[in-house]
């Protein structure tokens, strides 16, 4: 429910205190528990003495009436589907608010209306949702609030969050947000054909969101199935933050004291706390959670039954105890939403509708877990979101949760709360109690052998049979297996252990073995990014508390390395603060060790590791110095220890990131191929007596760098000849490793960059096979991890290229299309992204986009691409040294303007109006000209694989052409 159906009025808002609020619910209360006779009574004698008073409770009494209507179970989003609206639309269809025009009305709530429009200002087309302010509901307080869900959203970034796209008030100052238009329908409607498994994995995607706006110091406060749309593709979005609480004290302030004072709730899904008016905690949400998996597994409600009022509602959420879904569905039919659940995955349509059968299924871990979250004491239930989820993952993996059934002594207290009076329950309880401390002491011994046997198991799987297949080529699938089933048991003996020192070691480590194979972004894994990052960021709490009360050197150096993993996979997902915090940490640590042992190898190695993994997550600025202090610091390990295969491989990745910093930003290309091949030949020599997965992908690696060099050189058939030999490297690795998500990008890069040279040497058919080949293997790595941002960002330079291909044959308009698909995926990654280098590669992209509109025929798109290109880049051309890309882009973009206006001048108008566009062309060839002159001479000529409008010195022929133009007459050049 939200705040603006309590019907409370401006004149008692205006002078609201907590003590007043106190002494409105108190009569309230009272006035909800008389018969409608002695209400009448009761409210007229109130009025007599406070007839504000009066006022504010038949308000209250008026909303409470309605608390429980479908208006109130619509979310602020419906399902765009729906025929049907609530009230007829106010006269907004066919109007523009900002550059959208609205179509229709779609959802209407308490404080809201819901539009879906699409964008009308020529730039693109885009259906969305609007959401305005309520008519007749703009009140100072109503539209502070509609304000307040719309900073909350802006503020938001997950892929199961309902995104902000724009937001601003009308002509008529009524405040809106843009939100991406939701084609779905409610989960329990889309759940109600799913097995429970399926329905528990699409849950979980739920609780991520939650957690994440928790996360965000947010408490939704309104979860229920309407606010929770499944789309087509089975992503569920969570909606309508429109009752959200803010947590934090600083942000809450700016919002006013309504935030606190009003009890703001939909009765089914609320918690008891949220009832009662007691201060509301993240522990609210996870009870609403618990509600939705309620319904979703059994197709009831935990407390609700047909007919019911508010107040019945009310009471049994904060006295009743839920029966367990187990018992809900047993029985020879279930209740129609959940006829489709079925019992376990791929049964029977007949099985599914077996209430005995889902009953099953049900009964012991999901019962103890859904009965978890809706304890009535906040404090019992699920710290938060995702450890709700993460129950719901063990169990989904066969693995123990946390959801157990009470302990003997807190069923005992409870029974004893409940019979104070009685003796013989007494003499029952302290009966229990002593024989649960017999049975404790004679299992004792046996428990003790069962716990070393088990962690003997765990640690022989961990250290000695996963190290002897881990660089087997092909191994990756039997290494996670091995991971899981060693951290299986090490979990389920940490409860056991307790905070016991050598124990914790090992749960760390099996939790980072765990990442590395799920999804470490430098490492032969399955492409899990997302289970990676849990996985390295549970190693790093345990690694933490060990090393706060640890005196062991090791200890530290585990949680440097502990830190570099997190850092490393954050910057995989596009987390560049949180990579950039973490790697931060991890080098002081290892600094303080390399001090205090200059000698030790397994120290430098990971100080230079810190350096490395700092200089790729830092701007070009600051990357040099740390790859050079990592260089040094090999160079140290490589005296102490010249020919060992660890030092060596990390030797030849800091010669390549060298390499890579001279070629990019230097255009020194004879230092980058010295580089290079100094990296080549090392691998070579690693690979010929360690032929390991990861040997072999070095050499493959260095070939490529080596081809980039000579594409820069414009010498296309050695980039093609040592592209060429990459890709035979990654097709002989895949065919041994067909899961590796590693070899698989890079199998997909080798095919992109062969297909780039082919196309360049002019062999059409090879160039467009193999884009082709790579584009297909690219698009599945990413659909398999979509939180891996920088995967994303391949796949959109591999439909760039595409695009380079398709304008190098003259296909403009397919090659406009491969463009605008990679600018779609920059603008995504760009979103709220502080990685100023994604926001370049848009400015760029939208060059070349320009471009092929252009040479299309289409100028006006094209004029349009450039434009946005000059805005895109202009933030980053104030500096001191201006990036070269936002130069590059600029320069470009100005010349093609000068070209549209060539083209306008050329035609059939007027003298006087073709001389204004040869004007205008002059004018932007000289700003063109003016940006390559702040670039490098050395710089300026980009190879012929790069789609560009122009070099500076076809620019400059194009602009004497102007001048002659003006001096001569257009017509004059023609003869």
């Amino acid at each position: 429910m939200t705040e603006e159906r309590l019907g409370i009025s401006e004149a008692g808002r205006s002078r609201m205190t907590p003590e007043r609020w106190r002494l409105i619910k108190e009569k309230l209360d009272v006035a909800l528990g008389l018969e409608a006779s002695q209400r009448v009574a009761y409210l007229a004698e109130i009025g007599r003495v406070d007839q504000d008073l009066r006022l504010e409770l038949d308000s209250l009494l008026a909303s409470h009436e309605q608390a429980l209507t479908d208006f109130m179970e619509a979310p602020a989003i419906g399902d765009v589907s729906a025929t049907s609206i609530a009230q007829e639309p106010r006269s907004m269809i066919g109007r523009r608010v900002g550059t959208y025009q609205i179509v229709e009305q779609i959802g209407i709530g308490g404080m809201g209306e819901v539009y879906r429009a699409f964008r009308a200002d020529d730039q693109y087309r885009k259906e969305v949702a609007i959401k305005l302010v309520r008519a007749g509901q703009d009140s100072a307080f109503v539209v502070s609030r509609f304000k307040h869900e719309r900073q909350i959203l802006a503020n938001f970034d997950h892929p199961n969050i309902a995104r902000l796209l724009d937001g601003g008030s009308t002509e008529e100052g009524i405040p809106y947000f843009v939100m991406e238009l939701i084609d779905g329908q409610p989960i329990d409607e889309y759940c109600s054909k799913l097995t429970v498994s399926a329905s528990l994995k699409l849950f979980i995607q739920v609780c991520s969101a939650v957690q994440y706006a928790h996360q965000h110091l947010i408490i939704h406060r309104d979860i229920k199935p309407g606010n929770i749309l499944v789309t087509s593709d089975g992503t569920p979005k969570l909606l309508d933050f429109g009752i959200a609480k803010i947590l934090d004290p600083s942000a809450a302030e700016s919002l006013g004291p309504t935030m606190t004072l009003f009890q703001v709730l939909t009765p089914g899904y609320a918690s008891p706390e949220q009832i009662k008016g007691e201060p509301i905690t993240t522990a609210a949400d996870v009870y609403s959670l618990g509600v939705v998996l309620y319904e979703l597994l059994t197709g009831q409600h935990p407390h609700r039954v047909a007919g019911d009022t508010a107040d019945k509602i009310a009471r049994r959420v904060c006295a009743t105890e839920p029966k367990k879904p187990s018992s809900v569905v047993r029985g020879p039919k279930l209740p129609s939403r959940s006829s489709g659940l079925a019992p376990a995955d791929g049964n029977s349509a007949q099985a599914a509708r077996d209430g005995k059968k889902l009953s099953k299924r049900l009964i012991g871990d999901l019962d103890n877990i859904v009965l978890m979250a809706l304890r009535k004491e906040p404090q019992r239930r699920y710290a938060s979101a995702e450890q709700f989820a993460e129950d719901l993952r063990r169990h989904l993996e066969n693995l123990p949760v946390s959801a157990r059934k009470d302990t003997v002594a807190y069923r005992t207290s409870k029974f004893v709360r409940r019979h104070k009076s009685g003796i013989a329950a007494s003499a029952i309880v302290v009966v229990a109690l002593l024989a649960g401390m017999g049975i404790t002491l004679m299992e004792k011994r046996r428990a003790d052998r069962r716990f070393n046997d088990v962690r003997s198991l765990a640690n022989s799987l961990l250290f000695e049979i996963h190290d002897s297949i881990r660089d087997l080529p092909g191994s990756t699938p039997a290494r996670k297996l091995l991971v899981d089933r060693a951290l299986q048991y090490l979990d389920s003996l940490s409860g056991e252990g307790g905070n016991e020192p050598s124990l914790m070691r090992e749960l760390a480590t099996a939790y980072e073995r765990v990442g590395e194979v799920q999804g470490h972004y430098l490492q032969n894994s399955l492409g899990d990014t997302a289970g990676s990052l849990r996985s390295y960021q549970r190693a790093l709490e345990i690694r933490q508390r060990l090393a706060a009360r640890s005196s062991d050197w090791a200890d530290r150096l585990a949680l440097a390395k502990c830190h570099r993993l997190v850092a490393n996979q954050l910057w995989a997902t596009g987390d560049l603060r949180g990579a950039i915090d973490n790697i931060g940490k991890a080098i002081p640590i290892s600094e303080a060790l390399g001090n205090d042992r200059p000698r030790d190898l397994d120290v430098l190695y990971e100080l230079a590791f810190d350096y490395s993994m700092a200089g790729q997550i830092q701007g070009a600025s600051v990357a040099e110095e740390s790859y050079r202090k990592a260089m040094a610091i090999d160079a140290a390990m490589l005296k102490i220890d010249p020919n060992g295969d660890k030092i060596q491989g990390a030797y030849e990745h800091d010669l390549i990131d060298l390499g890579n910093m001279l070629k990019d930003r230097d255009r020194n290309f004879g230092g980058a191929l010295d580089k290079y091949q100094q990296a080549l030949e090392i691998a070579h020599a690693i690979r010929r007596h360690a032929a390991t997965t990861r040997n072999v992908r070095d050499v493959a690696v260095a070939y490529n760098r080596i081809a980039d060099v000579y594409d820069s050189l414009d010498d296309s058939p050695h980039a093609l000849e040592n592209n060429v030999k990459a890709l035979e490297i990654y097709q002989q690795l895949i065919t041994s490793d067909p899961h590796n998500a590693l070899l698989q990008q890079g199998l997909a890069i080798a095919y992109a960059n062969v297909g780039t040279q082919a196309g360049v040497a002019g062999k059409k058919v090879q160039s467009f096979e193999s884009l082709d080949k790579s584009f297909a293997i690219m698009k599945d790595v990413v659909a398999a991890s979509p939180q891996n941002l920088q995967q994303e960002g391949k796949l959109a330079a591999i439909y760039e290229s595409r695009g380079d291909n398709l304008l190098r044959w003259h296909e403009f308009q397919s090659a406009e299309q491969e463009y605008e698909r990679a600018f779609a995926i920059y603008e995504k990654m760009g979103a709220g992204a502080s990685n100023t280098g994604v926001h370049l590669w848009a400015a760029d992209c939208k060059s070349k986009i320009g471009n092929a509109t252009l040479k299309a025929g289409d100028a006006i798109t094209a004029a349009a691409a450039f434009q946005q290109s000059l805005n895109l880049a202009k933030p980053f051309l104030s500096s001191e040294k201006p990036d070269l890309t936002a130069l590059y882009a600029t320069a470009d973009s100005y010349a093609g303007l000068g070209d549209i206006e060539v083209r306008q001048a050329t035609g059939r108008s007027p003298a006087s109006i073709n001389r204004e566009h040869w004007k205008k062309a002059q004018s932007w060839y000289s700003k063109s000209l003016e940006v390559w002159e702040k670039i490098p001479s050395a710089r300026r000529k980009r190879p012929k694989s790069s789609a560009i409008v122009a070099d500076p010195e076809i620019v400059a022929k194009r602009l004497q052409h102007c001048e002659a133009a003006l001096a001569f007459g257009h017509e004059a050049l023609q003869h």
